[in-house]
């Protein structure tokens, strides 16, 4: 119980006054909360009704969709709502979508070495420093796969950009526009030049030295696109050593499998991925926008490069 409601609870025998100076409660706060008792029943009325909703849409899902993919369906249905709320309402039902992780492997064991012997035991406490080390292997973003990512990025902004103007000048081809997800084309040339910038974005945070992570739903289309493509581009020894020149090697290069586990919170974005998708109506995917949660937001006013 909090304490507005325990003095409303008690007022009848003790006094709004009293009970409010004995647990330190401001008397305007009480009121206040009185007044909007309504709005905070209609808030939760409206709130169990989206809950509901999310149930199902998750229960379709098989429960593997998350807030992005469950707020784009609620959006395709006609339920405008803010994927924040979808958020605080999935924790509030102890809901989430699935995360999947890509299984790789790195090392490739010889089975006719010999077993190194477990001089610890297992035992990794000390009682002093320096007398036990422990140590994790793990992959990582590489400086060449980094680049070819980046590569990759720049190319499909440029190719986005120009379908962008081919729109806006009223002769883009169709060869042009299933270079997109089909899901994209009946997009305007603006929507389609904030998904050019989507790519700029991603392939900044790779020139920053920083790991790409996406901050909406649209730039994380593009990553894996970008993985898509760079993958793509590997497969052509001659290019790959233009880009190589300079870089460290490491067992890790082009681990593409591995990016997903890296780079990716969940799986939200494959459907809008599918060739089967239907094209959605002008306007219908600007939430595809929307600033993810987790993430800090990227400078409004960055413009674009084209």
């Amino acid at each position: 119980m909090n304490r507005f409601q325990f003095v409303d609870d008690h007022q009848r025998h003790h006094g709004v006054k009293r009970l409010c100076q004995v647990i330190g409660l401001a008397r305007s706060s009480y009121y206040h909360w009185k007044a909007t008792a309504p709005d905070r029943d209609a808030r939760g009325a409206h709130d169990a009704d989206l809950a509901a909703r999310i149930r199902v849409i998750h229960r379709e899902s098989d429960g593997t969709y998350g807030v992005p993919r469950i707020t784009a369906e609620l959006h395709d249905t006609g339920h405008r709502v803010n994927h924040k709320r979808v958020a605080r309402v999935m924790r509030g039902i102890g809901l989430a979508g699935l995360r999947l992780r890509r299984r790789h492997r790195t090392t490739l064991a010889d089975p006719t070495a010999a077993k190194v012997p477990d001089l610890l035991e297992r035992d990794f406490t000390a009682d002093t420093p320096n007398t036990r080390y422990v140590g994790d292997i793990t992959s990582d973003l590489t400086p060449r796969t980094a680049n070819l990512l980046a590569t990759s990025g720049s190319m499909l902004a440029n190719q986005y950009f120009d379908r962008a103007k081919s729109i806006s000048d009223r002769n883009a081809s169709a060869a042009e526009l299933e270079l997109m997800p089909a899901i994209m084309h009946g997009q305007r040339a603006e929507f389609v030049r904030r998904m050019a910038r989507a790519f700029d974005d991603l392939v900044d945070d790779l020139h920053d030295g920083v790991e790409p992570r996406p901050h909406d739903m649209a730039e994380q289309i593009a990553l894996d696109l970008i993985i898509q493509d760079a993958e793509a581009m590997h497969t052509d020894a001659d290019m790959l050593n233009t880009f190589d020149q300079g870089l460290p090697n490491t067992p890790y290069d082009y681990d593409f499998d591995s990016l997903y586990d890296l780079l990716f919170e969940d799986s939200d974005h494959i459907g809008y991925l599918s060739s089967k998708r239907a094209p959605a109506a002008p306007g219908e995917l600007e939430h595809l926008f929307e600033q993810f949660c987790s993430l800090d937001e990227r400078d409004p006013d960055r413009g674009f490069r084209r």
